[in-house]
């Protein structure tokens, strides 16, 4: 067993693999070394706090699950955890296996845009490198794809809205985005969902991470307050936003 399951540990009460065989996330070293120390302690608290039993939970970079099982653990009516890596994918598969959670989870290799098109993930930094004519590549990520580099891994996108699983037309009550830098691109994808259901918004944004698709922060808040949305701060940060800073805002 050891060689096959490397590392498990709990998220209330649940088991989570954080790397499965060889296949580890890139994300092991926040958390999974230190069984002690509580990943993104301040986002699960809000997120516990406000997700509610019997919601529906939308995980848009689901990676290895941790937000896929925290709803589970927090009773959610069924979860879409969207996750085009494919080895961050591997080993969410594994965690809702492991949980007995398949007839309560769907899973999508896809990354959710606002147009549908060819795409790359540079496994090394979980990056979305969508064939789109407004994003700017890297000139090395460029040949680096052309070499058909292992890191580079081929997926494509998707519009939520135009999403024809029968599914994904319930009411979505919640959803937790971190896509690095692909966070405006996403919503807009997905504006008609949200103008009609209103979901909470879990939301990391990733200034330094938007500048290849030519996005910024202030342009997430100017498109979710024209539906209506208002955010708070969950994460500590200057109050001018940082173009190198990280952080998650709520949005309800």
């Amino acid at each position: 067993m050891r060689n096959q399951i490397e590392y498990i540990s709990s998220i209330n009460g649940l088991k989570y693999i954080s790397h499965l065989n060889k296949c580890r996330s890139i994300f092991y070293n926040f958390f999974y070394i230190n069984p002690k120390k509580q990943y993104e302690k301040k986002e699960t608290e809000i997120f516990s706090k406000f997700f509610k039993k019997g919601m529906t939970f939308l995980d848009v970079g689901a990676q290895t699950g941790y937000y896929s099982l925290l709803a589970h653990s927090l009773g959610a009516k069924i979860v879409f955890s969207f996750e085009p890596d494919i080895h961050s994918l591997k080993i969410l598969n594994s965690n809702i296996s492991l949980n007995n959670l398949n007839h309560k989870t769907i899973i999508f290799q896809k990354a959710l845009y606002d147009i549908t098109t060819k795409a790359h993930i540079k496994s090394t930094r979980m990056k979305l490198i969508p064939n789109d004519k407004r994003f700017s590549l890297k000139e090395t990520d460029k040949k680096d794809i052309k070499k058909k580099s292992e890191n580079f891994i081929r997926t494509y996108t998707e519009v939520f809205d135009n999403l024809k699983n029968v599914s994904l037309k319930k009411k979505i009550d919640f959803v937790k985005m971190d896509i690095e830098g692909a966070e405006l691109n996403a919503l807009k994808g997905m504006k008609k969902m949200l103008k009609r259901f209103k979901p909470k918004l879990l939301l990391s944004i990733h200034p330094q991470k938007m500048v290849p698709f030519k996005t910024n922060p202030r342009e997430i808040y100017i498109f979710l307050n024209s539906i209506g949305y208002k955010n708070s701060r969950v994460t500590a940060t200057n109050k001018k936003l940082n173009i190198n800073e990280n952080y998650v805002d709520l949005f309800i």
